[in-house]
């Protein structure tokens, strides 16, 4: 399903908005701004791209931003996160881009100092300003933290930073754009990603990127032999006058650039001088990065050069091939390549995986800007942080009056205890000095008080119920039945039922001559219950002195 496509072209190093174009499936339109300032364009150009979508279903999937105001260059990293190299570039004022050493000797101070390269780069040092980001895996800087983590807490050492590495960094002026995507999101357009063209040339073009892959299965029947990865250089003329190059690696940037053409005109073609500027911009990365490329494609507009000394794609290809030697260059031509590149990403971008927080696929700080549900969802957490407060208010609210009504029925205590006090003692006291007094009393008084000469007599319960047990299996075959008994040391109890008033008279003799029995058992008015005569027998131990 093609997605809609926006192309964000801009003049004045990035600070001006020349045009904004609509690209995917059937749409193809674009809008110039009329004369105003910054916040002016990005109004216009956001109302310009809510009427073109409010006619049409889906919302606006991708933001490609050209390479104006933009540069790519390598530096030495201080180590191995790339969040601590943004902040030297930023803290650095960008000087780092320009071949400055990570690590400064001598006076930090004088080294950070703005001179009059500034000019040359995008305002990193303002905040909003320009974007910077490090073109590495983003699990590295998990990586790095972690093992900064270990090496706190001395599980690990930390490694020291390898003084022949080199990493690239792009730093883009996009304070227009910032705008543009902040009109968006007040007119409720959602933007799915954003890049620069540097990203959008890498996944459109690259063979081993997602669509090279995928085109490669359609072309095969589905049928993918191998997968390359050697890393393709992508070169693209911008009918603007400038020669926008990307180094890429399964779709992923590994290095970017673009050299302002000597000739000149809207379609402006590269001379040869061009490309040994851009043949020695690509040796020193190489030797900056240990690598490079080994496939060289390049797309170019169809117009015929303008000039005897600009040259055709076809000799600009082949100049191209002669002087970075051992590999293939492609040369595709097209009546509007920057079109062609974007919409190549609109129609076939549901196919592609750009993760919002890799450098390499994507502009992370602008794709991540917050925006009309991020408000929300800080506003809902302030509310619910709002009610958590009222509520932990009332709570403490209801423990101040808690603590109050205890520290009542504290004082109550105190005043009791001062009462028995002064009935026991006569001389005043408080704290700590009372509680040792009353202890003392307490002390006397245990000492008055006469011990018990011994405890009380363990009663015969087993022998008891041995003795009933012997009578009670005497009477059992005659009809007698036991409903409960119970002994213990302090008496005992037991109902039974006999057949008649006889054997009443019969059990009850036998019970006062029971032999081994020592408690008093005692008879209580003998009941009828159905056929049988319900007897209730209480027992009581004898005193201690009678026995």
């Amino acid at each position: 399903m093609s997605e809609r496509a926006c192309y964000i072209q801009r003049s004045d190093l990035g600070d001006r908005l020349e045009s904004v174009r609509l690209v995917g499936g059937l749409l193809d339109e674009s809008w110039t701004p009329p004369e105003g300032d910054a916040f002016e364009h990005a109004s216009g150009a956001a109302d310009w791209i809510a009427d073109v979508l409010s006619d049409r279903s889906g919302g606006l999937g991708l933001l490609c931003v050209d390479t104006c105001g933009g540069v790519c260059a390598w530096l030495r990293p201080p180590g191995d996160d790339p969040g601590v190299t943004e902040t030297l570039i930023r803290r650095s004022d960008g000087r780092v881009l320009l071949g400055a050493d990570a690590a400064p000797e001598g006076d930090e101070d004088d080294f950070f100092q703005p001179t009059s390269e500034k000019s040359l780069l995008p305002d990193v040092s303002t905040p909003g300003g320009a974007g910077v980001q490090v073109l590495a895996d983003p699990a590295a800087k998990r990586q790095a933290s972690f093992r900064e983590r270990l090496s706190r807490k001395g599980k690990g050492e930390a490694q020291p930073a390898d003084p022949s590495r080199r990493v690239a960094a792009i730093a883009l002026r996009d304070a227009q754009v910032r705008l543009i995507l902040d009109q968006l999101d007040r007119r409720g357009i959602e933007v799915g990603s954003v890049i620069s063209l540097w990203h959008a040339l890498a996944e459109a073009w690259d063979p081993a990127g997602p669509l090279g892959v995928r085109k490669k299965a359609e072309e095969d029947n589905g049928a993918v032999v191998a997968e390359s990865s050697v890393m393709t250089a992508i070169v693209l003329i911008d009918p603007a006058g400038r020669l926008v190059w990307v180094w890429s690696e399964k779709g992923d940037t590994v290095a970017a650039g673009s050299v302002r053409l000597g000739g000149s005109g809207p379609q402006a073609m590269p001379e040869a001088s061009d490309t040994s500027r851009l043949v020695a911009d690509w040796l020193s990365w190489s030797v900056q990065l240990g690598r490079g490329p080994g496939r060289v494609l390049v797309i170019v507009h169809e117009e015929e050069p303008a000039s005897e000394s600009a040259l055709s794609p076809a000799a600009f290809g082949s100049a191209l091939g002669q002087r970075w030697t051992g590999t293939s260059v492609d040369v595709a031509v097209f009546k509007d390549p920057i079109g062609e590149t974007v919409r190549r990403l609109a129609d076939r971008r549901s196919e592609i995986t750009s993760p919002a927080n890799d450098p390499r696929r994507s502009l992370v700080e602008l794709a991540n800007r917050p925006g009309k549900a991020h408000r929300r969802l800080y506003l809902w957490a302030g509310a619910a942080m709002g009610a958590l407060a009222v509520a932990l208010g009332l709570y403490a609210q209801k423990l101040n009056s808690a603590s109050g009504d205890h520290r009542r029925i504290a004082s109550e205590h105190r005043r009791q205890s001062m009462e028995v006090y002064r009935e026991h003692l006569a001389e005043p006291a408080s704290g700590a000095l009372a509680v040792m007094r009353l202890r003392e009393q307490v002390e006397q008084a245990r000492r008055r008080v006469t011990a018990p000469s011994g405890l009380p007599p363990t009663m015969p319960v087993m022998a008891e119920f041995d003795a009933l047990a012997f009578l009670l299996g005497m009477y059992g075959p005659e009809g007698l039945e036991v409903r409960n008994i119970q002994i213990t040391q302090i008496g005992g109890s037991m109902t039974v039922l006999v057949n008649d008033l006889p054997m009443f008279d019969e059990f009850r003799q036998a019970m006062r001559g029971m032999g081994g029995s020592t408690m008093n058992w005692s008879f209580a008015t003998p009941t009828q219950q159905g056929e049988k005569v319900s007897l209730s027998i209480t027992g009581r131990w004898p005193e201690a002195g009678s026995q």
